[in-house]
């Protein structure tokens, strides 16, 4: 019997964010000349572009595992909200997100640098630390 075999990637895989809503992402392997880049990106986010993750590994397995454990955490909290009075705010006195042209995507979403400086805005005469970091790590 032989059976053709599909291939492992591309699929698509579900997680289940902080407030509870599913979101999927699509997997893909990505072009590297050594061990595995794996990518996932999330299909139809709520606000654009959605969250994206990357992790590279000398093995498959791994790749995938450590890619769904950083899906898991970058999605399981929110760094923002939104207040008609004040517009977006740091819910905490942490921000994580991923530069793209022209701003900064946050809980899956595009800031631009006037929006970010709004959020930074009520931290005034606080010390801040910028740390740039390889997102497939």
């Amino acid at each position: 019997m032989n059976q053709e075999q599909k291939p492992f990637l591309p699929r698509v895989e579900s997680f289940q964010d902080c407030t509870g809503r599913s979101r999927s992402f699509n997997i893909t392997q990505g072009q590297q000349s050594e061990g595995v880049l794996v990518t996932a990106s999330e299909i139809d986010p709520p606000q654009m572009p959605g969250y994206e993750f990357a992790v590279w590994s000398s093995t498959m397995g791994n790749a995938l595992g450590l890619l769904r454990l950083k899906i898991k955490d970058g999605i399981s909290r929110r760094y923002l909200g939104s207040d008609t009075e004040h517009g977006v705010e740091m819910l905490t006195q942490t921000v994580r997100g991923m530069l793209d042209y022209g701003g900064v995507v946050v809980d899956g979403r595009m800031l631009s640098y006037d929006q970010l400086l709004q959020a930074l805005s009520s931290f005034e005469g606080w010390s801040i630390e910028i740390k740039i970091t390889d997102p497939t790590t």
